[in-house]
């Protein structure tokens, strides 16, 4: 014999629970909770910065770039010129973490490298500083690039290497969707200097960048 279903009142329900039988009919229905707020930004922090992550969510997600490589050395000051080499890029990752609310943990962005600076006459270029590391303690860290080489007798100096995000989920380079973006740049090596002129500096690396989200439950 079948099941009739008397006719209600029209009832609207805000995120249904809906209960359907074997032929396809609704049985019931009643209104349930939302989900969670899924990645809701909580950090935008350019380094050099520091701060406090605090959260009540079930969910971390960062976009980390570390600082920026360290600026090229000053080229050599003689006769036979050579430019400082680039700084490294800093890494770049993707990190997700389920955590236990409520979550507090420290972050630090880093800072873009010095510029290597430019030296005494005949003496081989400086090179630039590395660039600082982007961190969220107990999610992920992320290296800075390294210094440019300074240029020296008849070699142009070295680039710095570059960094890396050890552990993350993704390394694809979301920077293309931040307009204008060049956190995590190298600095430029020196441009060698004419003769007997003096030891023109690398430029310093770019800032690192922290972008945090949070599945905040509301």
């Amino acid at each position: 014999m079948p099941r009739i279903i008397k006719p209600v009142a029209r009832t609207e329900f805000t995120s249904s629970t809906v209960t359907i039988d074997s032929s396809g009919r609704v049985i019931s229905a009643a209104s349930g909770s939302a989900g969670g707020g899924g990645f809701v930004p909580n950090v935008f922090a350019a380094g050099p910065a520091s701060g406090t992550l605090t959260s009540n969510a079930s969910f971390i997600g960062a976009y980390l770039y570390a600082g920026g490589g360290g600026g090229g050395g000053g080229a050599r000051r003689n006769d036979d010129q050579r430019a400082g080499g680039p700084g490294g890029a800093g890494g770049f990752g993707f990190y997700g973490s389920p955590v236990t609310a409520p979550f507090s943990q420290p972050y630090s962005v880093g800072a873009g490298g010095n510029a290597g600076p430019g030296g005494n006459q005949y003496q081989p270029g400086n090179a630039g500083g590395t660039g600082g590391n982007t961190t969220i303690a107990n999610i992920g860290t992320v290296n800075g690039g390294g210094g440019g080489g300074g240029g020296s007798d008849g070699s142009t100096g070295s680039t710095g290497s570059a960094g890396s995000a050890p552990g993350a989920t993704t390394t694809w380079n979301v920077k293309t969707l931040i307009q204008g973006s060049n956190y995590g740049d190298g600095g430029n090596g020196g441009d060698g200097a004419p003769s007997n002129g003096p030891q023109n500096p690398g430029n310093a690396g770019t800032a690192g960048l922290a972008l945090i989200f949070e599945n905040s439950g509301a």
